[in-house]
């Protein structure tokens, strides 16, 4: 009613308060709702929880590597249900992306550009066209592939998600062995060699003697310009170079980048994958 807005509900019709009594019968009303709505919510949480424990499909889109079947059972509501099936071909891909991260100690940025490399692996990404530093990063990091069907993997704050640790998961009590690709063991060794790449690396930019980031540089064409070749929007690759005066004063520059996100994140571009600005 404050910015002349009818209220309408489908049981009640028009309740747009016009009273102080009304406004807080209003107020109550749908705090009322919300605090049914919340309860409602975290009961079918609860009820996910609990599938997942007993190794039941919990619905969505399948992971890389498996398709969707219908299983030949039937809900409380009658609908069929689903289930998920390893994709031989695939699978075979799964496999080679956990050997190049185990043998080869590389990240799912150089796993990305060896996998483009391969025009038979490029056109079998999920999107068809090109593989992703994001998405080798999820292959590498989802326990489905060893049979264990896991909840709650990350959660949804606002409008952003952030990925919960290991000991927040809800994992399946047994594994199904129709859904198994790689042995526990080696994905787990997978996860630890990726653990200490991280903590080698995020070690050294802690250690560095930068003051800022290289992200926050001003750059003027930063939110207009886009790559010539692929077409994505460009983002800040700017750089810092770091030096001492004869006095041994340190002093520090930015050279100004604008970085091709395609080339960045493994994809394939004909481009630069950089532009002094």
């Amino acid at each position: 009613a404050t910015y002349g807005e009818l209220v309408y509900t489908a049981a009640d019709g028009c309740i747009t308060p016009e009273t102080y009594e009304e406004e807080l019968t209003s107020m109550i009303r749908f705090w009322t709702a919300q605090g049914a709505s919340m309860i409602t919510g975290q009961r079918v949480k609860d009820a996910a929880i609990e599938n997942v424990k007993l190794g039941k499909n919990q619905g969505g889109n399948a992971p890389y590597g498996y398709k969707l079947e219908f299983s030949g059972e039937m809900n409380k509501h009658g609908r069929m249900l689903k289930k998920k099936v390893i994709v031989p071909e695939q699978a075979e891909i799964v496999k080679k992306i956990y050997s190049l991260s185990k043998t080869m100690g590389i990240g799912s940025t150089k796993i990305a550009k060896i996998l483009n490399a391969d025009d038979a692996i490029r056109h079998m990404s999920p999107n068809g066209k090109t593989w992703y530093a994001g998405t080798v990063r999820d292959i590498l990091r989802n326990p489905i592939y060893t049979g264990y069907i896991t909840y709650m993997r990350r959660t949804k704050t606002g409008e952003k998600y952030k990925s919960l640790s290991p000991e927040e998961w809800t994992m399946a009590n047994e594994c199904n062995e129709n859904l198994k690709i790689m042995d526990v063991s080696y994905w787990n060794e997978v996860q630890r060699l990726n653990e200490e790449r991280a903590k080698h690396y995020g070690k050294g930019r802690k250690n560095s003697d930068s003051k800022g980031s290289a992200s926050t540089g001003k750059l003027p064409l930063l939110d207009v310009i886009h790559c010539g070749h692929c077409g994505r929007k460009m983002t800040n690759g700017s750089k810092y170079n770091y030096g001492k005066t004869k006095t041994g004063e340190k002093r520090k520059s930015m050279v100004g980048y604008y970085r091709c996100q395609t080339l960045h994140q493994g994809g394939d571009c004909k481009g630069c994958s950089s532009y002094r600005a």
